[in-house]
């Protein structure tokens, strides 16, 4: 027996190998972390389109295990790769992050928070029946997520009255190539009241725990869990999908940690200076796949999302 086989708990001991193999495998198994419920709407008629789970992933475990515990180092020790290091022609808009702006998190360069979502294409095959699982160990890649605004670097996205006006304090992610413009990541509805989050504990009746929840004799269940809400409007990665791809389709979704900065867009070749919030250390920390999802133009898609602790 080797040295790894003596450590082995003595519960194992009258098992065969696969059986052991399999309650290993079903105590760290990180798919079994966070229970959630996500539901799609439709969002002119309120519609169920779906409901299903997601999937913790590695960056995802280790922002979980950095909050939790007492670890020495901070989120900038988190080797896995950012979004913003690995899609080209990122905007860098530098590090500052005065107190004076409100950015509408407590996120910090050492105190990173789940603050954005994103889309992409690597989630089901061409058929919707073929929807892949979610593997711990990957990210959509880069070259598979979708933008929400694409455009010519020379339309007006800073007019609110333009047709390709795009709002700044809602969407992220900026990256310039070809004489486009790429926005890849939004923030969560309601980001301005508590930053777009619901805390919850709960009996199952929906009844709020109170300070003698210990002395309750309810046989009820009791939930905690957090709310988060997200859109896709009828006019989101339209733009690139007409333009650029040949599936008008999404099968993946994926929540995103990060921190916020201040500083200018010196990409546009329109003269302008004002200094807006960027996000910086964007990784996904969940990644949900589902079955295709055709965008039309003239289709929007409510998101509740929940997730249980």
């Amino acid at each position: 027996m080797s040295n790894k086989e003596t450590v082995k708990p003595t519960v194992y001991i009258f098992m065969n190998d696969s059986i052991k193999k399999s309650i290993r495998e079903e105590m760290i198994n990180p798919s079994n972390g966070l229970n959630t419920r996500i539901i799609f709407r439709n969002h002119y008629t309120g519609s169920v389109l779906f409901e299903t789970k997601n999937k913790l992933i590695l960056p995802g475990s280790g922002l979980i295990a950095h909050k939790i515990f007492d670890i020495v180092g901070d989120p900038e020790d988190e080797i896995t790769p950012t979004y913003d290091s690995k899609i080209s022609n990122f905007i860098n808009a530098g590090d500052n992050q005065p107190s004076s702006i409100n950015y509408n998190t407590r996120a910090t360069k050492n105190n990173h928070k789940v603050l954005l979502f994103c889309l992409g294409t690597d989630g089901c095959g061409s058929e919707a029946s073929q929807v892949f699982s979610v593997n711990y160990k990957k990210w959509c890649d880069p070259s598979n997520l979708v933008p929400f605004k694409y455009g010519d670097i020379s339309d007006d996205i800073v007019d609110p009255t333009s047709d390709k006006y795009v709002d700044r304090s809602i969407y992220f992610g900026k990256t310039v190539g070809n004489n486009k413009y790429y926005f890849y990541f939004k923030r969560f509805d309601n980001f301005t009241q508590n930053y777009g989050v619901t805390f919850k504990q709960v009996f199952e009746n929906g009844t709020n725990i109170s300070s003698a929840v210990y002395d309750n004799t309810s046989p009820e269940e009791i939930y905690t869990y957090i709310e988060l809400n997200m859109k896709i409007t009828d006019t989101d990665c339209i733009d690139y999908i007409n333009e650029v791809s040949s599936n008008a389709k999404i099968n993946t979704l994926q929540l995103c940690s990060a921190y916020p900065v201040y500083g200018q867009d010196t990409t546009s070749d329109k003269p302008d200076t004002t200094n807006y919030i960027y996000f910086k250390d964007i990784r996904p920390i969940t990644k949900l796949n589902f079955s295709n999802e055709v965008l039309t133009g003239t289709k929007a898609i409510d998101i509740t999302y929940q997730i249980y602790f």
